[in-house]
């Protein structure tokens, strides 16, 4: 009788298991919402419009629009040189000198990589949790700069939402970030290791994180 009671519960417990287990937040965010025609990950790029404005009075965008990833398919042709890959989640830059550029992306997975070729700028980077996939690892064997005017108040911004939302440089990828506070601003996460792997904070070999 102990040993079926045993069974019993070794297979409960295994049942209450599967759905956390199979919850691994690789990729991004797949499940559609609204009835199954919108979905919640994306990656998009914004630069100013002809007044420089990014956002009116309200806060509502009117800057130069991009989609590099939206309702699951890539867009290729977005901006030159930048590349989205589903396979490996890696969202790639090669030689971008778009130094207004801000790239903003949105469930993207824990798995998400930001690969760097060659010499590339951008204006600043910001990563949204929601629950699944706060994080960005910065990968390839490239320089990256980034809001290099200082002009606004973080380079990177991690907003993890109950994620672990954390920010990982690889080893041999040079990232120069600028602002005019703290270069990585995060909101409950980590930044791994940066001055073992050559990322710069405003010319000094530091990271201010806030």
């Amino acid at each position: 009788m102990k040993k079926v009671a045993a069974i019993i519960l070794a297979v409960v417990m295994l049942i209450t298991l599967v759905p956390f287990s199979a919850f691994a937040a690789d990729g991004p965010m797949s499940e559609p919402v609204n009835y199954g025609d919108f979905y919640l990950a994306w990656i998009t790029g914004m630069e100013p419009n002809e007044q420089g404005e990014y956002y009116d009075e309200y806060g509502m965008n009117i800057g130069k629009n991009y989609s590099f990833f939206e309702d699951m398919q890539a867009y290729n042709n977005a901006y030159p040189g930048i590349t989205y890959s589903l396979q490996t989640n890696t969202l790639t830059l090669n030689n971008v000198n778009a130094p207004k550029l801000l790239i903003t992306t949105n469930v993207m997975g824990d798995d998400f990589k930001l690969e760097v070729i060659g010499n590339c700028e951008l204006g600043s980077i910001t990563v949204w949790g929601d629950g699944y996939g706060g994080n960005v690892s910065f990968v390839g064997d490239g320089t990256l700069t980034i809001n290099r005017s200082a002009g606004r108040d973080y380079a990177i911004v991690t907003n993890a939402e109950g994620t672990p939302g954390k920010v990982n440089f690889g080893k041999d990828v040079k990232v120069n970030l600028y602002a005019a506070g703290a270069v990585i601003y995060t909101s409950d996460s980590t930044v791994s290791d940066p001055e073992k792997i050559y990322t710069f904070a405003n010319g000094q070999t530091s990271v201010d994180v806030q």
